[in-house]
C-alpha cells in the first residue's frame, strides 16, 4: 500500500493551502462583518445622540422659530455651551468678535475644531455635535458673508 504514498504530501500541501486560502477569506469576511456592525452601531448612536441633543444643538444654532441660523457671532460667543466636554474650545466674549477680522478668526478655530474628518474615531455624541456645530458655523458665516 505504498503506491502514492509521495504524493501524499502533495495533497496535504494543496489542502494546506486551501486551507489557508479560506482562512483569509474568513478574516476579511469577519473584518467587513465588524466593520458593518460598527457602522451600524454608529448610526444607532447617532439616532440616539440626535433624539438626546438634536433640540438642544438647534435651540443653540437656530432662531426662535426655527426658520434661520442664528448670527455668526452669537454661535461664536455662545460655542463653550454646545461642545463636547475636554474640546478645548475657550469661550469667545461677544465683544471680542466686533471687527470682521476677528470673527473670521475665531471661525476659522472652531471649524477646525468641529470639522467631521478629526471626529472619526469620537463617540457618537461627540461626533453628532461636532457635525451640528460644523454646519451652523458654516451656515452662519455664507450669511454674515452676504451681509
Amino acid at each position: 500500500g505504498h503506491v502514492g504514498g509521495g504524493g501524499g504530501s502533495r495533497q496535504e500541501l494543496v489542502e494546506k493551502r486551501l486551507a489557508e486560502e479560506q482562512s483569509r477569506v474568513k478574516d476579511a469576511m469577519d473584518k467587513h462583518t465588524t466593520q458593518r456592525a460598527n457602522e451600524d452601531a454608529m448610526k444607532a448612536g447617532k439616532l440616539k445622540a440626535w433624539a438626546k441633543l438634536g433640540a438642544e444643538l438647534d435651540k443653540w444654532s437656530r432662531t426662535p422659530d426655527g426658520q434661520n441660523w442664528k448670527e455668526i457671532r452669537t454661535l461664536l460667543s455662545t460655542m463653550h455651551e454646545a461642545v463636547w466636554p475636554d474640546s478645548g474650545w475657550k469661550p469667545v466674549k461677544l465683544s471680542e468678535l466686533l471687527a470682521p477680522a476677528a470673527i473670521k478668526k475665531a471661525y476659522r478655530k472652531a471649524i477646525i475644531l468641529t470639522h467631521p474628518d478629526r471626529h472619526q474615531e469620537a463617540d457618537a455624541e461627540q461626533q453628532f455635535r461636532a457635525e451640528r456645530i460644523f454646519q451652523a458655523l458654516n451656515e452662519a458665516f455664507k450669511a454674515f458673508g452676504d451681509c
